[in-house]
């Protein structure tokens, strides 16, 4: 008899970041060469070359081909052809550690070999600048957990190359492509073995691991199933000395497609610091896939440790998470935290009806945005003609049916902007506006890289979709004689592009910091606005955020301008969305939920996360987010709604507040499209 306990839920154990130490500058400066070297997933140069029939495909319609018939045929479509091309974005590591020890690294001293599920204080608190493994997590019992192992045992910065075989051409053909919540259920149980079901699935379900027959089609047929097989594989599986034959057990089986979206998620969860930066598809007649993992350049606050009776599961309240813990946190706990939140001119009464809507705002908060997700709003009013119009973009993060939608601020009134089915698809995330005489530009984010969608500027009709070379994790844009700027917060650089009729040209860096180190988000640029003689630029030290343990008296946001590099304010709690109007700066501090105008004051009862400001007419529109983390402590922002709020800007007061829940979690920009 086969008797499953399944151990209470403790999420302590599902985020252990390491501790971050300095880096080596040599390490540094190789690190920084392989980001330069890495190839791009999809290189329009290197795909026109190779394949004959899309030489004659204009650029507009290159990567269209290569995901319709390319990417399923195993066209290769950058510079990468074999497993030693793929070895040799990590020659020369200072350090290296080889998972498993069959991945075909050269046998060097800079090498240690670490095998799957061995612990790792085996390496004495030693930190590398690269690992690669092959074949091998797919065997893991915890998928969370050996990310985990592999992000404590690399520098920040430090690179995880793996080759992952496709489940679609091995000997896993007639597995299921492994599941979120079944990668979540071994990270709350905390596996530490494979199951009976991963077991007996692998003895029993096996197709043949002929590469070139399962390109051809031919798949042949599982193992037939019948009682004494089934016998024989249970007795297999419970006696190791049954067979001879390795008992290697394959738990996840993946594509190239399916691993890049889990790891985003198990990313974007923060149950990991290693992000996905680079997947690369399976090639025509092999078996494998290519992926670069990156270890953030410092810490991220995930799930922390708790008592039972200090912490509850609360999964309604954040739309983007399927598990959200939340620390119910006591008057006593909130009173020493609220100066600090608040600014000093706020009185001692002030401070505590903030701090009592707070606390009451979390019981009403789940109930309230539920019911708004999962209702459609109701029959608004429709804009009348010459009603003046505000185009919003969404990162769909979680339950999201919208990427850009159009409102209006008087009356207050919202409706999706119809796109291409294939945008829809192939795109998470709506970032950047900008817009010209007549265009409008959105940055967009999906599963092949960055690409710029053009608008028509009257009708918001579809113009064009053009890949971004050079930027990762491309944030705001803005438009200035005929030239695109853009911020690429993966790189810390503001990249620019010449404007041809709409489409984006060659890339050029226009800016970077003196002090950048290397091509990595250390400073988390992200609003960019016109001035004279350059731009407004806002941003946060990823250093201070990590290395200084979140101290409170050193805020590391910033607003400078560039390329002067003149700082104007510092000491800014996670600055977004800077902006000029009436001659006032006009920034908001989405870690403590206000909306600043210089020299004027703050507005501070915006719900949630801020991002995204805009003027329409007299109006300041204000963008909110649901459950991002509000106070640079972790800690969830109480009550939280993504939704637009109209506010005086005179006043600094909230006329009215739109709840957009229904349509997505998380807003970014906000672009006036009439004037």
């Amino acid at each position: 008899m086969i008797s499953i306990v399944k151990p209470p839920f403790d999420a302590s154990g599902l985020n252990q970041p390491a501790s971050v130490g300095s880096i080596d500058p040599d390490v540094a400066d190789w690190l920084g060469e392989v980001h330069l070297r890495l190839p791009a997933e999809f290189d329009p140069a290197c795909y026109r070359g190779l394949n004959s029939i899309a030489e004659r495909l204009p650029d507009d319609q290159l990567f269209g081909h290569y995901s319709e018939i390319g990417r399923p045929n195993g066209w290769r479509a950058n510079s990468l052809a074999t497993r030693e091309d793929a070895l040799a974005l990590i020659a020369g590591a200072p350090s290296l550690l080889d998972i498993g020890g069959d991945s075909g690294v050269p046998d060097v001293a800079t090498t240690v070999t670490l095998q799957v599920g061995d612990p790792i204080s085996m390496l004495g608190g030693r930190r590398f600048a690269a690992a690669v493994s092959s074949h091998q997590i797919q065997t893991v019992p915890d998928f969370v957990q050996h990310l985990n192992d592999v992000g404590n045992a690399l520098l920040p910065g430090g690179l995880y190359l793996l080759f992952i075989p496709d489940k679609r051409y091995c000997l896993d053909h007639f597995m299921p492509i492994t599941t979120i919540g079944g990668i979540l259920e071994a990270a709350i149980d905390r596996r530490r073995a494979s199951g009976w079901r991963s077991q007996i699935d692998s003895l029993t379900m096996n197709a043949h691991n002929d590469s070139l027959r399962h390109w051809s089609g031919d798949h042949g047929v599982p193992r037939d199933l019948t009682p004494k097989s089934l016998r024989h594989s249970l007795r297999f599986a419970d006696d190791p000395g049954a067979s001879t034959t390795p008992r290697i057990r394959r738990n996840w089986f993946f594509t190239p497609e399916s691993f890049r979206s889990l790891a985003r998620l198990v990313y974007d969860l923060t149950l990991t610091d290693l992000r996905p930066i680079r997947v690369y598809s399976t090639l025509r007649n092999m078996s494998e896939f290519w992926v670069v993992l990156e270890r953030l350049p410092g810490e991220r606050t995930g799930p922390k440790r708790g008592s039972p009776d200090v912490w509850d599961i609360d999964s309604d309240s954040d739309p983007g998470m399927f598990v959200t813990v939340r620390r119910k946190m006591t008057p006593e706990e909130l009173a020493p935290i609220g100066p600090a939140i608040l600014s000093a001119d706020e009185s001692e009464e002030d401070i505590e009806t903030r701090l009592a809507f707070m606390e009451a705002g979390v019981a009403a908060h789940a109930v309230v945005v539920q019911q708004a997700r999962n209702n459609p709003p109701p029959a608004l009013c429709r804009p009348v003609p010459g009603m003046k119009r505000l185009l919003i973009s969404f990162l769909r993060r979680g339950p999201s049916r919208c990427l850009l939608g159009v409102a209006t601020a008087d009356p207050l009134y919202f409706q999706p902007l119809p796109l291409p089915a294939e945008i829809m698809e192939s795109h998470a995330e709506a970032s950047g506006l900008a817009a010209d005489d007549r265009y409008v530009y959105a940055a967009l984010s999906g599963i092949h890289g960055e690409t710029l969608l053009v608008l028509n500027r009257e009708d918001l009709s579809f113009d064009g979709l053009h890949l971004l070379r050079s930027g990762e994790d491309s944030h705001s844009i803005a438009v200035r004689d005929n030239w695109l700027y853009l911020v690429s917060t993966g790189t810390d650089e503001v990249i620019r592009y010449p404007l041809v009729d709409g489409v984006p040209g060659g890339p050029e860096i226009f800016w970077r910091p003196d002090d950048l180190e290397r091509r990595m988000d250390l400073h988390h640029f992200n609003g960019i606005w016109p001035v004279e003689d350059g731009f407004l630029i806002s941003g946060m030290d990823q250093r201070g955020i990590f290395f200084n343990k979140r101290r409170r008296k050193s805020a590391p946001g910033f607003i400078q301008k560039i390329p002067s590099g003149d700082m104007v304010l510092d000491g800014l709690w996670f600055p977004h969305s800077v902006m000029i109007h009436n001659d006032r700066l006009v920034y908001v501090q989405s870690g403590i939920s206000t909306v600043n105008i210089a020299g004027r004051g703050v507005i501070r009862q915006i719900p949630g996360w801020v991002r995204g400001v805009c003027m329409v007419d007299d109006w300041l529109m204000v963008g909110s987010s649901a459950g991002r983390r509000g106070d640079g402590t972790g800690r969830y922002a109480p009550f939280s709604i993504c939704g637009i709020s109209r506010c005086s800007f005179d006043g600094l007061t909230v006329d009215g507040m739109l709840d957009l829940s229904y349509w997505g979690n998380e807003i970014y920009e906000m672009l006036t499209l009439d004037t």
